[in-house]
């Protein structure tokens, strides 16, 4: 029976340079995650006042 060969030093420092990369990108992700919540407004623009829909009829850009 052959016996396995030990993982390298590199085959390590690869897995924990994995490890660290995704930890990274989570971290980033509920940060993201996070702000979003916190700041609803950002998600979608303010309202302007030019292009509000008129309850009597077509849409009709209000003069400045």
């Amino acid at each position: 029976m052959p016996m396995r060969e030990a993982p390298s030093d590199a085959d390590a420092d690869a897995d924990a340079g994995e490890a660290r990369r995704s930890s990274r990108w989570s971290f980033m992700a509920a940060r993201a995650a996070q702000a979003l919540l916190k700041t609803p407004q950002a998600i979608r623009p303010p309202e302007s006042p030019a292009l509000r829909v008129s309850a009597s009829g077509p849409a009709v850009p209000e003069r400045l």
